[in-house]
């Protein structure tokens, strides 16, 4: 073998002296720290998942009896007696209508504003949207006292119309912030063709930018139903009659009535039906999502 060739194997002085760098031994540490506890929080979620799912298809005398053993012989009717019984059903179904509606009026609302803003030249565009950033961080406990005022001055208080304007309002920074980003990337060219053909401002941006952005806009609905699926502060605030909860309130209205029934496996079953569905939609669409968060910083 020629010398040539060994060299491409073996590391040279200068490659060893480069490698032994205190910045570059710490870059790989951090690195390796980095992915050792990625993969044990990874095998950590795995196993109480499958945890949870196993536990969801016992009895209760299994579950108290073997806790970490396979079910035998599965139990599947802890699903429909928390979709019934339980009325799970009835505040899945609820979330679903004031998440995804919510969610569309806020995706709604957010397209002109983020149409002219990704359209600005002016520097003040740049700090409004920057604005919005900071409006995503802001934690909503700090505002619950002000809000349920609000709501109690008209009356919405326990309503589905008062959570729904609510979380209009919590979404909006952040659709604003995405599409800001989405339609900052469409080309300033299919508008001005549009101008040309004498297009109004409103026909411009729903008869060209829409159809052209449709991606950005799914992906921000996407991950303005998925902010709103898990959100458990202001619903609990706002609502307070059992027939008005939503799933994460229902969920847990049930584990306070455990303390009556002892039915642990049926509040797995119900946990099962809280998280899977966001959790499986996560999976199919997290590409999309993480585009759009990208785009959205990119700006």
């Amino acid at each position: 073998m020629s010398m040539e060739r060994v060299k491409g194997f073996v590391e040279t002085p200068e490659q060893r002296k480069v490698s032994l760098k205190p910045d570059v031994v710490l870059n790989r540490g951090v690195q390796g720290l980095g992915w050792v506890v990625l993969v044990a929080w990874l095998v950590f979620t795995i196993v109480t998942i499958l945890w949870l799912v196993a536990s969801s298809l016992k009895s209760n005398q299994q579950f108290f009896g073997s806790p970490f053993k396979l079910p035998s012989p599965l139990v599947p009717s802890n699903y429909s007696q928390a979709w019934s019984v339980s009325n799970m059903g009835d505040y899945f179904m609820r979330s679903v209508g004031i998440d995804v509606l919510a969610t569309a009026v806020a995706v709604a609302l957010s397209i002109p504003a983020a149409y002219v803003l990704s359209r600005s030249t002016l520097n003040l565009s740049r700090w409004i949207v920057n604005g919005f950033a900071v409006g995503i961080g802001i934690p909503i406990q700090i505002a619950l006292v002000p809000l349920y005022v609000a709501l109690s001055w008209t009356n919405l208080v326990n309503s589905m119309m008062g959570l729904g304007l609510v979380y209009v309002g919590m979404t909006i920074p952040l659709t604003v912030f995405l599409l800001t980003g989405f339609l900052s990337t469409v080309p300033t060219e299919l508008e001005e063709a549009a101008r040309v053909d004498g297009a109004s401002f409103m026909g411009t941006l729903f008869r060209i930018i829409v159809p052209t952005a449709r991606s950005g806009i799914a992906t921000a609905f996407i991950v303005g139903i998925v902010g709103l699926w898990n959100e458990f502060i202001v619903a609990y605030t706002v609502l307070t009659t059992q027939t008005k909860f939503t799933l994460p309130v229902g969920l847990y209205s049930l584990y306070g009535s455990l303390q009556y029934t002892s039915d642990w496996t049926g509040l797995m079953a119900a946990f099962i039906i809280t998280t899977f569905p966001i959790l499986i939609a996560f999976a199919i669409l997290s590409r999309h999502i993480i585009s759009g968060l990208t785009l959205g910083v990119e700006r």
